[in-house]
């Protein structure tokens, strides 16, 4: 038996796919446990699986909302500036605390989301193994593939390479206030600088939940590289929903993730598309609209401000969701790359 420690952004993106691994990798009989900051410890315990909390010392609890509704207020430079600044204490939390706390587990392995870079830092500090998950969009730092947030497509072209480097140049900036703290950390620690925000440098396994087709064709990827589509079993988590509303009709879900749900502008749009449909709609604004804003969608059959349980999505005809981390892969999607936090651009 293998105990593994799972370190991932603290968004239900991530903890929900992280979540469905780690039920897998129990089933198989192995031991995993979350190591997360405090106010997750009944989201994690409810996907069951363990929970041990980190940055008790510095977290404020309660403080995870108010961000995310602080930063859904926010645009551009000043979302970009605030976002950083909150991963970085993530990180400065991680970095102090996760060594005492797999100490103290007895882990032997660690589970690294891809948007959680120091988890690697922590592995080698450690002289763990690891692996790297990516729950969104897998982050190829390769001249040849545009950064996940530009529109860009795939072009091998000299230019576009040149293009390409600039734009990682400009990410690399952005962060930088991320890199120092990782940086500094790993000086402590006698490791080499990590100089590229998302440069994963695990070597046993990546594993994306995108399937390849929603991938640039990008050849010569690594041998360790695997695409799996969407990580998900039953979760003991009970979700309530009107299953006695649904007409037979067919059903469109959406959501923007834990960051975007908050823009009921666009749930707008997306239901103004299904005007004159024979379908349901059901959006999911996660930390909630403004009242007013959701008046306009309740026309629209099934329009509910809570996340739908799996029963819902698996008779859903298309699913809209810029991660695409719980829906079955055998359902058309519609998916674009979040483009505004660090961890959700």
């Amino acid at each position: 038996m293998t105990h593994f420690g799972i370190i991932c952004p603290p968004y239900p993106g991530h903890i929900n796919p992280q979540s469905a691994l780690g039920r897998e990798l129990q089933n198989r009989g192995h031991r995993v446990t979350f190591l997360q900051i405090p106010d997750l410890e009944l989201k994690v315990r409810s996907q069951g699986v363990d929970f041990y909390p980190i940055g008790e010392t510095l977290y404020q609890p309660g403080s995870l909302a108010t961000t995310f509704k602080q930063l859904a207020q926010l645009s551009e430079i000043k979302a970009l500036n605030y976002s950083v600044d909150f991963c970085q204490q993530i990180t400065e939390m991680i970095c102090q605390d996760a060594p005492r706390a797999i100490a103290t587990l007895g882990i032997d392995a660690l589970i690294v989301d891809q948007l959680e870079p120091v988890g690697e830092t922590i592995a080698q500090s450690l002289n763990l193994s690891f692996i790297c998950v990516s729950c969104g969009q897998a982050i190829h730092r390769r001249a040849d593939v545009p950064p996940f947030f530009t529109p860009w497509s795939y072009n091998d072209d000299a230019w576009a390479k040149i293009r390409n480097q600039i734009a990682y140049t400009i990410l690399d900036y952005s962060c930088r206030p991320i890199l120092k703290t990782i940086n500094e950390y790993r000086q402590r620690w006698k490791l080499p600088p990590y100089r590229h925000i998302y440069a994963s440098q695990a070597t046993l396994a990546h594993i994306s939940q995108q399937p390849p087709a929603f991938d640039f064709p990008i050849p010569h990827l690594p041998s360790h590289f695997h695409y799996t589509g969407p990580l998900r079993n039953p979760s003991p988590q009970n979700v309530s929903f009107p299953y006695e509303r649904l007409t037979g009709q067919p059903l469109i879900y959406a959501s923007l993730g834990s960051v975007q749900n908050t823009k009921a502008d666009l749930f707008g749009a997306i239901a103004e598309a299904c005007r004159g449909l024979d379908v349901q709609f059901n959006d999911y604004p996660r930390w909630g609209h403004e009242r007013r804003s959701c008046r306009r969608l309740t026309r629209f059959p099934v329009s509910r401000r809570i996340r739908p349980p799996t029963r819902s999505l698996s008779q859903s005809q298309l699913n809209h969701h810029p991660r695409r981390t719980q829906y079955r892969p055998r359902l058309p999607q519609l998916w674009y790359p979040p483009r505004r936090h660090p961890h959700h651009l």
